[in-house]
């Protein structure tokens, strides 16, 4: 404080001057269009420079979250291409990730809900190309649910944060299988239920699709164990963070497997008699 009273009294006739310098700069811009005009247009410009600047810089941001995305997608692809074929027409492409064949249908969300017991997510794809209930969608981090209704244009799907959905699943190290659960609560969290406690499991490990059920091919992530615990001394009851932030998920892709109904044919024979 001291200082600054110093300060004030030793420099007080360059700020008495700078005070009244100023006032006499606003009265001349204010009483005269010419001056006026002048300073709104630097003004302007000045605003503008920096408004493009911030846009940019934003721009760049969002536009490095977005390559890495792409880099990650198109690892996985080049990863895969021996085993895949693509279909420029639809722009869809078949995958024989295993003994089975996999079409993948590009499609758009256009909408989400994240906050409920039962969430829906509606997609901007339907009969019109080839979709139908019961097939799986995944998403660019990994499972997000299955088909429910179709329409001609669009579908709904129920995602794996809807309390009606149980998708299998299995540890990827030690290849135990269970089912996933949605508490219901956090988006980012679901429950691995139904592994044994004499299956070996460790934080951190990778849970994926088991590909038991003809919905989803073996292999898509879920997620990872967050936190392990013993239910009724028989089971785990094992948390896993989500791969996916279903907040932030804009494209998907629908899965149709070529072989289903061949294979339904055989599990359950009386169902097609």
């Amino acid at each position: 404080m001291r200082n600054l009273l110093r300060f004030l009294i030793e420099h007080h006739f360059l700020l008495l001057f700078l005070f009244l310098e100023t006032i006499a700069f606003m009265l001349l811009v204010r009483f005269n269009s010419f001056q006026s005009a002048q300073v709104f247009k630097i003004r302007h410009a000045v605003t503008g420079r920096i408004s493009q600047v911030s846009t940019s810089f934003l721009n760049y941001l969002s536009l490095e979250e977005q390559n890495k995305k792409l880099k990650e997608e198109n690892a996985r692809l080049y990863n895969s291409l021996s085993l895949t074929r693509y279909s420029l027409k639809d722009e869809s492409f078949i995958d024989s990730i295993s003994s089975e064949y996999f079409r993948f249908i590009p499609a758009n969300i256009i909408g989400n809900s994240v906050n409920k017991q039962y969430n829906f997510i509606t997609l901007d794809k339907g009969s019109l190309h080839g979709i139908k209930p019961d097939m799986g969608v995944v998403g660019p981090d990994g499972l997000i649910g299955v088909v429910k209704t179709v329409s001609k244009h669009f579908c709904t799907v129920v995602p794996v944060l809807n309390r009606e959905l149980f998708p299998n699943a299995r540890i990827k190290n030690s290849n135990y299988f269970g089912y996933i659960e949605w508490p219901g609560t956090n988006y980012q969290k679901v429950k691995l239920k139904d592994i044994p406690l004499h299956a070996l499991i460790n934080i951190g490990d990778t849970i994926e699709t088991s590909g038991i059920t003809a919905r989803f091919p073996p292999g898509i992530l879920i997620g990872q164990v967050i936190d392990v615990e013993i239910e009724k001394g028989v089971n785990f009851n094992i948390s896993v963070k989500l791969s996916t932030d279903f907040k932030k998920l804009s494209h998907v892709w629908i899965i149709d497997n070529v072989l289903k109904e061949e294979r339904l044919k055989l599990e359950y024979p009386v169902t097609y008699d």
